[in-house]
């Protein structure tokens, strides 16, 4: 559990470094709720003779798990903190220098390359 708080808390931190913005704790939320599951499922796998579902379902189920708490207490700490716009606008800095890169390497003839910046 103390493992899942720390990341939980270190990542509401990073998200505050990045975007300036106070946290809102549903970051740490994720991480400690993920924490208890992981401490309820250990709990439940010691005891031997209880019912467990088979591995496809488990799996499946462990995946719905992860990204409907994903959508539902991390991903909204990005999104209000415009971290998803700030990502846009790297990935488009990124190409752009990928596509200077590559008029510099060819001598600006880059007939065969296809960037755009355009989103």
């Amino acid at each position: 559990m103390a493992a899942f708080l720390v990341s939980g808390l270190m990542h509401e931190l990073m998200f505050y470094y990045i975007m300036w913005r106070p946290p809102s704790g549903e970051v740490t939320a994720f991480f400690v709720l993920h924490g208890a599951c992981a401490a309820a499922e250990g709990w439940w796998a010691s005891h031997a003779g209880w019912w467990r579902p088979p591995r496809a379902a488990a799996v499946a189920m462990t995946l719905a798990f992860v990204a409907g708490t994903g959508f539902w207490l991390f991903f909204p700490a990005m999104v209000k903190g415009g971290l998803d716009e700030m990502v846009l606008r790297e990935c488009q800095g990124m190409v752009a220098l990928m596509e200077q890169a590559a008029q510099r390497l060819t001598g600006g003839a880059t007939t065969g390359l296809v960037f755009s910046t355009a989103m």
